[in-house]
């Protein structure tokens, strides 16, 4: 048998596997022994724990050999692809299902213990691929979160079934928890795992975002898009990828996106709760413009300065009025001393609660769901 000395691959003891014939089995691929699978080296030591295995053929060694995973052997490839795991050496052989380990020297994770799933000794892990599908941390760097996964902005994620249930994972393999955003070609949904990593479809309350801040989620439960962030009305909500969109004191208009180039948002006035303000009938609701709170409450100045004011009344005399669809979806707003004044002394106010289009959000009036300074994710690593 080798010197430990002489073989960075190697441990000063360890297990062999003899022939009938008393020869050393030295082939680097999987050897099946009573039924399980095991990992030896070029010398044929059994390896156990992470492996760097030869399946890859990309090692800085020699190719078609298994290497130990540990910080003296140099074989550092740095992708979790060509990694597999076997038990500690009490066992050896090859995991199959969940574990809850330290990671590789390869990977520079072997101080931090996180959840793997192993299947047949190979991890699953979001990929790393050319086309980016599952990047979506470029997603998120051009939205101006500091995501911090790599400097560059890279941030992997995936959800992957495993025993018939959805869980998420990074690109080192580790399970991931909590709210994460999931690429999904240009654009990415928002999902939620629990802290023993299921995916949670409904309401999700008190959800604790990177930033320290909390808000409430629902997300699908259909089986198509199950587990999805829900964007637009659902039980009487306002909702933009799962998160509820809320007045901080009283009420606040929302732009939310529609994906169309003719009509970009959709518009709401929702209250604390985030329950949508429906006006229905000719007049539509009636609301204290001092109650408005979008932009410091700049309505009741937008009202003050128009030319329809009436110098006789005060601001205290006007009512907003926001006439909407079954749906809530705003179709206008004005304000005015009583809903039977005359059209001349009504102001229109939509033109102006319906400023989505403008990128500025200092100068935009209406909060845009899809503008980080307005509505925050909390997208820190």
């Amino acid at each position: 048998m080798p010197d430990g000395d002489d073989c960075l691959n190697c441990d000063e003891e360890g297990w062999y596997w003899f022939a009938k014939d008393g020869k050393v089995y030295r082939d680097a691929k999987q050897k099946k022994i009573d039924g399980k699978y095991y990992y030896f080296n070029e010398h044929g030591q059994m390896l156990y724990n992470w492996i760097i295995a030869s399946t890859s053929g990309t090692t800085t060694k020699d190719d078609d050999k298994n290497y130990k995973d540990n910080e003296d052997n140099g074989a550092n490839i740095g992708a979790i692809s060509d990694m597999e795991y076997a038990f500690n050496v009490d066992k050896g052989w090859r995991v199959n299902g969940w574990l809850q380990v330290d990671g590789s020297y390869n990977m520079e994770r072997e101080n931090d213990e996180d959840w793997y799933f192993f299947d047949d000794g190979e991890p699953e892990f979001a990929a790393v691929t050319t086309d980016d599908k599952n990047n979506v941390g470029t997603l998120l760097k051009t939205e101006g979160y500091a995501v911090n996964d790599a400097s560059d902005g890279w941030r992997y994620r995936a959800k992957i079934k495993v025993e018939g249930k959805w869980f998420c994972f990074d690109e080192d393999g580790r399970m991931k928890t909590g709210i994460q955003a999931i690429r999904d070609g240009g654009d990415y949904e928002v999902y939620y795992f629990d802290e023993s990593g299921f995916l949670k479809t409904g309401k999700v309350s008190n959800v604790e975002l990177d930033n320290g801040e909390t808000a409430n989620f629902y997300f699908e439960t259909n089986n198509s898009h199950k587990g999805r962030g829900v964007t637009g009305e659902e039980n009487g909500y306002l909702y933009y990828k799962g998160m509820r969109l809320e007045a901080e004191d009283d009420y606040e208009f929302y732009a939310l996106p529609t994906g169309k180039t003719s009509e970009p948002y959709d518009y709401y006035l929702v209250n604390t709760n985030g329950k949508i303000q429906k006006g229905t009938g000719n007049n539509g609701k009636k609301i204290d413009p001092e109650k408005i709170e979008n932009a410091d409450y700049d309505i009741v100045n937008i009202i003050e300065s128009d030319s329809k004011f009436d110098s006789d009344k005060d601001i205290d005399d006007y009512n907003v009025y926001v006439k909407t669809g079954n749906t809530g979806k705003i179709d206008w707003v004005k304000a005015a001393t009583s809903t039977t004044v005359t059209a001349d002394k009504k102001i229109d106010l939509t033109l102006k609660v319906k400023d989505g289009a403008d990128t500025d959000a200092d100068s935009r009036f209406v909060t845009r769901a899809d503008d980080r300074e307005d509505v925050d994710f909390g997208w820190e690593d």
